[in-house]
């Protein structure tokens, strides 16, 4: 199968799934993050085990739709400077991602 098609077919299955009406997912699901998205729901997600162990509790809801971006980014910005204070009123870290930050409010970054 070629990437092409795999491409399509995976886009396919994440437009099916935002068509739930409740959607249950696994911690750092892209296909979770992405059909809850697209539907405007919140999932409940079912959290990644630790060293084998069930976690407390088992499952959350997001506190948004917005899918979790896995690693802060480490950018320079070169154009006008970002206020850090004003930023992370509108971000959190993800439930299910340690390392990972989500929008939780709209913003307006630049002008």
């Amino acid at each position: 199968m070629g990437q092409r098609t795999h491409n399509q077919k995976a886009l396919a299955e994440i437009y099916l799934l935002s068509f739930s009406d409740v959607l249950l997912t696994t911690g750092a699901s892209t296909f979770g993050y992405m059909s809850s998205s697209l539907a405007g729901l919140r999932p409940t997600m079912l959290m990644i085990p630790e060293d084998g162990k069930v976690p407390e509790p088992p499952c959350v809801r997001a506190v948004s739709m917005e899918p979790c971006f896995h690693m802060t980014p480490d950018v320079e910005c070169r154009g006008k400077a970002v206020n850090k204070e004003e930023l992370s009123r509108h971000v959190k870290e993800c439930e299910d991602v340690g390392k990972g930050i989500k929008w939780i409010k709209g913003i307006k970054l630049f002008d």
